[in-house]
């Protein structure tokens, strides 16, 4: 399963990164993550494009759940002053949940089977509001010698 994050809006102006995981009834998992936005409310990500194995079988994509999230990053530390007076920008922070959306494959799988998808994802708050969206091109690519779903 391939994955392109993009068309990214958010609330609130801010330093984000995104998270794609992909998670299975038996317990596993693979995550992946963007790097740090500039501070932006339509955060653009130089490394936005994933890939994660999917099984199949009987021409049935597996039951797993893709889960987005974004993160906002917050400085932990404040910005300081050197010896000799010079500002200097504080580099840790912290990440917080800003929102969260989660998909079932097998909700999304009728449309794979026939061809890429774009699908619109809402993100929500932990306490339910819905603080931004991004669009999730999904497309499903066989391995070679793997017959086709």
């Amino acid at each position: 399963l391939h994955i392109t994050l993009r068309d990214v809006s958010l609330h609130d102006a801010g330093h984000y990164f995104l998270t794609a995981q992909y998670l299975t009834r038996d317990g596993s998992e693979h995550k992946v993550r963007t790097e740090v936005s500039t501070r932006s409310n339509a955060p653009t990500f130089k490394n936005r494009d994933f890939s994660f194995p999917v099984r199949a079988a009987g021409a049935v994509l597996d039951e797993a759940e893709l889960q987005f999230g974004a993160f906002l990053v917050v400085r932990s530390e404040p910005n300081r002053r050197s010896a000799d007076g010079e500002q200097q920008v504080a580099t840790k922070g912290t990440a917080k949940l800003a929102g969260l959306a989660s998909k079932q494959i097998s909700d999304l799988a009728k449309g794979l089977v026939a061809g890429p998808v774009a699908q619109q994802v809402e993100l929500a708050h932990p306490e339910g509001a819905i603080v931004g969206s991004l669009v999730a091109d999904l497309r499903v690519e066989v391995a070679p010698g793997v017959p086709p779903l």
